[in-house]
């Protein structure tokens, strides 16, 4: 197929619109009503990477030789505690996602209707 058969097919219009949806998504994460929840995404996306980590090898290494578990149990539960800060910070980020205001627009919608 020859460039001007796949233009006149519409086949420039596919990419045109793969350029608009990014361009879209861009402008949209730029905007200033959506800089808070992006800012959180982030925030929560490095906690969630950094903590049940750290928390894994504070658990092995000091944690656990103190409270008397055996040493071949020493993975499970550093791995119990890694699992269960994935959990806090899953539950803090729902919290905190829900304790947001609610958007102006969506209230006045429901308000008049």
């Amino acid at each position: 197929m020859s460039p001007s058969e796949a233009k006149a097919s519409g086949g420039d219009s596919i990419q045109e619109n793969s350029d608009l949806v990014q361009t879209n998504l861009f402008y949209t994460l730029k905007t200033r009503q959506n800089r808070g929840p992006l800012r959180k995404l982030i925030v929560y996306s490095i906690v969630m990477a950094i903590l049940p980590i750290s928390g894994f090898f504070l658990a092995k290494g000091y944690i656990v030789s103190r409270i008397g578990v055996d040493k071949k149990y020493y993975d499970l539960v550093a791995g119990i505690v890694a699992v269960l800060l994935v959990n806090v910070v899953i539950v803090s980020y729902i919290i905190d996602a829900f304790s947001e205001p609610a958007d102006n627009k969506a209230e006045e919608g429901k308000k008049t209707k």
